[in-house]
């Protein structure tokens, strides 16, 4: 027990010290971040979802400020929104048997090898390359089509996150909700 606990402090530990070379990898970049708004993210995970370890927070926290938010120039309210879609969605896939670090490497991967909409419709939403262009114009980010298309290919992809970010948030602002009735329910 006394292992389980100190390599869990040690996991911790790197996670944290992950997400400050992420804070300075990020400031360097111009982008306005703090350690201490990431751990605040940290704790409104784990009230998001109880069930969540302070690892596994952490560890979520970690990734997508050093692998996503430096690949698309993201700042810490990018960071927090799909925190908080990804923390939704385990909960979901949770009843189909997929663990946190499923449903965080489906998202993630989704977004970082440009299949976006590939990778997130296995976490259970149905979305197109359609869909995410006329989200896109409904949100403000292109004027419209023409536009999305005349996108170079790293503007395109950075689009296509922040808007299928929006259309999760907004798919699962209701479970996001809910989320404490279906923990007590389900356990």
């Amino acid at each position: 027990m006394v292992q389980g606990a100190m390599k869990g402090l040690v996991e911790i530990e790197a996670a944290m010290l992950n997400i400050v070379n992420a804070e300075k990898k990020l400031s360097e970049q111009g982008v306005e971040i703090s350690v201490q708004g990431l751990q605040q993210l940290i704790k409104e995970l784990k009230v998001l979802n109880p069930m969540l370890s302070e690892f596994q927070a952490t560890e979520l926290i970690s990734t997508l400020a050093t692998k996503v938010a430096p690949a698309f120039g993201f700042g810490t309210k990018e960071i927090e929104r799909m925190a908080k879609v990804v923390t939704v969605l385990a909960v979901r896939n949770q009843a189909l048997g997929k663990s946190f670090e499923e449903v965080e490497q489906g998202f993630i991967t989704g977004i970082l090898s440009g299949k976006v909409t590939q990778g997130i419709n296995q976490l259970g939403a149905k979305l197109t390359d359609q869909i995410v262009k006329e989200e896109a114009i409904n949100l403000g980010l292109v004027k419209n089509a023409k536009a999305y298309d005349d996108l170079n290919a790293k503007a395109q992809e950075r689009i296509n996150v922040l808007t299928i970010t929006s259309i999760l948030e907004k798919e699962t602002a209701e479970e996001q909700k809910n989320i404490p009735a279906f923990l007590q329910s389900a356990s």
